[in-house]
């Protein structure tokens, strides 16, 4: 994650704890989505990354 820090990333996950997160957030992910998806679920966490 390292290689290109000011880009930003989504996890997806079937299954996202709190353990997880705070390990995903130290390598450099911004935002979270959990499956299953909706189309309006990815817009808004896209929007929340960018911001």
């Amino acid at each position: 994650m390292n290689t290109r820090p000011n880009i930003p990333s989504i996890l997806c996950s079937g299954s996202i704890d709190q353990g997880l997160k705070g390990k995903a957030r130290a390598a450099g992910i911004r935002e979270f989505l959990a499956k299953p998806i909706s189309m309006g679920s990815i817009a808004e966490t896209v929007r929340k990354a960018l911001d």
